[in-house]
């Protein structure tokens, strides 16, 4: 039991779009790292198109994770990377400890250029050191992408999907005076008490294209539209 190892994987729908460091690039890491250590690697559990926002726990794969390390018969689980497989620090050293506890060393196999584990004293303080810079750089992003998109909504300049009523010029938004009239159609029938499904049937029925040129509404579709009047 303290040779077997499980690697876990997992990619956001973003990365797998883009063909950043997918399930294929992290199962070779992973793989190659248990052969220069002499693990021997089970399995590698997968969450493809899992945001890292969510827990370990709450993942489909990583819910799997946790309970093979919870029954006892493997010694080391291996990441790729850090941000493949917590959401924040204290995800990461909750979790940590607690497998360490069973008796479970954790590697990454890329922390800088440098692979780390949690099976010495040294390691564990490193780990902490990390987990703790990288949740910084988390939030120093995610706080520099709110600003941008703040400026940008406040400037009328696009920061995503052209919005319904609008079209684009340039790097800004002006009003579709067409797609206007649909969106008064829209809200004028809810205010007379008009279900959603009924909305998207009448637009479906009157044969009015969707953004992206489709030629039926659905439901949802109003709530959102709705949502944003």
């Amino acid at each position: 039991m303290k040779n077997l190892a499980i690697g876990y994987a997992r990619v956001s729908t973003w990365e797998q779009a883009a063909e950043g460091f997918s399930l294929g690039a992290q199962r070779g890491v992973i793989e190659a790292y248990c052969r220069i250590k002499g693990l021997a690697l089970t399995e590698i559990v997968e969450d493809p198109g899992v945001s890292a926002s969510r827990p370990l726990a709450q993942r489909p794969g990583g819910s799997r994770l946790m309970a093979l390390v919870e029954s006892g018969k493997i010694g080391h689980v291996v990441f790729a990377r850090l941000d493949r497989g917590f959401r924040n620090a204290s995800d990461c050293l909750t979790t940590i400890e607690a497998w360490r506890k069973r008796g479970v060393a954790v590697h990454f196999c890329d922390l800088g250029g440098s692979s780390l584990d949690t099976e010495s004293p040294h390691g564990r303080f490193l780990l902490c050191v990390l987990a703790a810079v990288s949740e910084m750089e988390r939030n120093l992003i995610a706080e520099r992408t709110k600003n941008v998109l703040s400026f940008k909504r406040q400037n009328g300049q696009i920061y995503g999907p052209v919005p319904y009523g609008f079209e684009r010029e340039g790097d800004c938004l002006r009003p579709d005076p067409e797609e206007m009239d649909v969106l008064a159609i829209i809200k004028r029938m809810r205010e007379e008490g008009h279900s959603l499904r009924a909305i998207a049937a009448t637009l479906n029925a009157s044969g009015i294209p969707t953004k992206r040129g489709g030629k039926r509404w659905a439901p949802e579709t109003i709530r959102k539209l709705l949502s944003r009047a």
